[in-house]
């Protein structure tokens, strides 16, 4: 009997493994015909970008089709001269641009055709641009059409299957904790966006990433910021910091990777723009960038460190949240697994450490809830300390203070003077916030924060009292945009689960979001994430509480772009992105009680595949838009 039952669990292992060869096969047949079908005959844009020092460029393809220039908005015409010398500073182009007119974003001055291309032999060049009279800070761009994606795609490929192989692996082995498989494959889905998306592709992310590398001057006490307040960065940095990639600068980023260590500072041209001054959250990055300024490190190097960096705090705390949290681990995974999740984390923005906390304090308050028999003074301080934390990133998240008023009272073991005591400080954290954004909460009573422009002026709260109406039509314009009838909806939804911005040659920026079905699947799965919630200890009237802190915190961000983003002959509030809602959605796990239904497989294994599988779909079609939305009418 023995010897039979081994030949059984023998058999099991044998199919088991073919099935799993058989799917990685599948995948790299897939790949093979999907280069022969849709990639193979496409052009790959390479933008050339001079370096801030010298000007020098390196030419890959050597027929040049397009020269576009970048500069501050002129109100007159300008003649604008390129100028292009071979390494024995002997001129090979020389052209001056007459009333040209400068629109602030990219302006194409010259096009050659694909049968004429501005010829070159590939090596290195430097360039020259200047004006004629008024002298404005131009940057310019060298841009060829003939290059091919394939080196790009079998480096994707590479990553993609080497993935599929270790969640394969995975899958097989069953004696693995829940939150160690999350870093493991949170790390691998990291390098997969660091491969497709480079560096500062992020909201605002150029913005942050100057917030770091003050700090990491400030750690190595070098000068931070020039006589007009911009900040100073070496050369190499600053010539490696392109912000929101399209296809032709992600195309320059991994050609460019070799270029040399220039260390003369010069400046960003840009002001610290992030209204949020919570340096402690941009201390991770900034560490690691003074590490790699001290050990020489070029500037893509120091960009990817500084990203992954954040990445690993994040991770780590999203990990110690499903360790926490006694039901929905599963649901918190998923959660951590989004794309929109690894795509905030692996960034210098604070979104994804503030997403981490956020997470980190529901599991937290599950955790003193359901598992601990009397709550402690010392547990209650972490999580008074947490909030302290996140509250000043993120102040519209505040509402998680609340949730130790939801906590049972028989549990805590405290004295009344103690709990007193608790109170007073969790007041004192408060009161210091207050006083911090009392001056914008101030300006807000006449005044709104978005920026005025003469005749049209930003909302405040005296504009919202005088007119209850048109405040009542704009916020429903905006949470129903659809019914409002807009032409390009905001799908907040999809939005929170994926979205990339990038730059394009024709709006200044692409978004690509997650297409339907990708969000049918991962509604699937976060819901199978919340199967276990059918022990949920909470209170009907409890979870009813925590539901309202959770639509606090919606209409909050609502409410602090229609102050920050919106103007009154505005029709809807902007600048709302998915991403501010995925902080609420990590109290689901305390509100949702399933009684509705019961899976038998293994929900931990088919939702973490499930969750890797979305993201390389996800990743592979990021990295497709692009290529191929470059030549095509952009998404607006």
């Amino acid at each position: 009997m023995p010897f039979k039952n081994k030949i059984i669990k023998d058999m099991q292992f044998h199919h088991s493994m073919i099935s799993k060869v058989l799917v990685w096969c599948l995948a790299l047949i897939f790949l093979i015909l999907f280069w022969n079908l849709k990639l193979e005959g496409i052009s790959r844009p390479t933008a050339h970008i001079p370096a801030a020092i010298d000007g020098k460029i390196r030419i890959t393809v050597g027929a040049l089709r397009e020269i576009v220039v970048q500069g501050e908005s002129s109100d007159e015409p300008l003649n604008i001269t390129i100028r292009i010398s071979s390494e024995e500073n002997r001129v090979v182009y020389k052209e001056t641009f007459e009333g040209i007119t400068l629109t602030g974003d990219r302006d194409t001055i010259a096009q050659f055709a694909k049968e004429e291309p501005l010829s070159l032999t590939p090596g290195n060049y430097y360039v020259e641009v200047s004006t004629e009279g008024k002298q404005i800070p131009l940057h310019a761009l060298f841009i060829e059409y003939n290059g091919d994606y394939k080196n790009s795609y079998i480096g994707l490929s590479v990553i993609i299957l080497m993935i599929l192989a270790a969640v394969l692996v995975m899958c097989e082995r069953s004696a693995w904790k829940l939150e160690t498989a999350y870093i493991v494959v949170t790390i691998f889905l990291g390098v997969l966006l660091s491969y497709v998306m480079p560096p500062l592709c992020a909201g605002d992310e150029y913005a942050h990433f100057l917030e770091s590398y003050q700090l990491s001057s400030k750690i190595l006490h070098t000068q931070d910021k020039d006589d007009n307040g911009y900040v100073l960065l070496r050369a190499d940095d600053y010539d490696s910091a392109v912000y929101l990639h399209d296809a032709a600068s992600i195309s320059d980023w991994f050609e460019t990777f070799e270029r040399g260590n220039v260390t003369d500072m010069v400046s960003a041209g840009e002001k610290s723009t992030v209204a949020s001054k919570s340096w402690y959250v941009y201390l991770p990055s900034a560490l690691m960038l003074a590490l790699v300024r001290i050990c020489g490190g070029n500037g893509h190097i120091l960009l990817l460190l500084g990203r992954l960096t954040n990445l690993l705090i994040v991770t780590v705390l999203i990990a110690l949240s499903i360790k926490l949290i006694p039901r929905g681990k599963v649901f918190v995974a998923c959660l951590g697994l989004l794309p929109e999740t690894i795509y905030l984390a692996n960034s210098f923005s604070y979104d994804g450490i503030n997403l981490g906390l956020c997470i980190l304090l529901a599991s937290y308050f599950y955790y003193m809830y359901d598992r601990s028999e009397h709550i402690t003074w010392k547990q209650l301080i972490v999580y008074v300390v947490l909030c302290a934390l996140m509250i000043p990133v993120k102040t519209v998240y505040i509402w998680y203070v609340f949730l130790l008023l939801l906590l049972p009272m028989k549990k805590i073991a405290l004295s009344k003077k103690v709990i007193a005591l608790l109170l007073a400080g969790a007041g004192g954290v408060v009161v210091v916030i207050a006083i911090k954004l009392w001056p914008s909460i101030s300006s807000l009573s006449t005044s709104g924060l978005a920026p005025s422009t003469g005749e049209l002026d930003g909302v405040s709260i005296s504009y919202i009292m005088n007119n209850p109406k048109d405040f009542i039509t704009v916020l429903g314009n905006s949470l129903f945009p659809e019914l409002a009838g807009f032409k390009y909806p905001e799908r907040y939804l999809a939005t929170s689960f994926g979205q990339v911005l990038a730059a394009d040659r024709y709006a200044g920026r692409d978004l690509y979001t997650m297409p339907a079905w990708m969000c049918a699947a991962v509604l699937i799965t976060a819901m199978i994430g919340l199967e276990d919630t059918k022990e949920n200890p909470i209170s009907a009237r409890k979870r009813m509480a925590i539901t309202c802190l959770g639509c606090c915190m919606v209409f909050g961000v609502f409410m602090a772009m229609y102050f920050a983003s919106t103007l009154i002959a505005s029709r809807k509030i902007y600048g709302i992105s998915g991403r501010y809602f995925l902080p609420v959605y990590a109290l689901l796990p305390l509100i949702v009680k399933n009684l509705w239904f019961e899976v038998k497989f293994d929900v931990k294994k088919v939702c973490m595949a499930v969750m890797v599988l979305i993201n390389l779909f996800y990743w592979f079609d990021v990295f497709w838009h692009y290529s191929y939305v470059y030549f095509a009418q952009p998404v607006v």
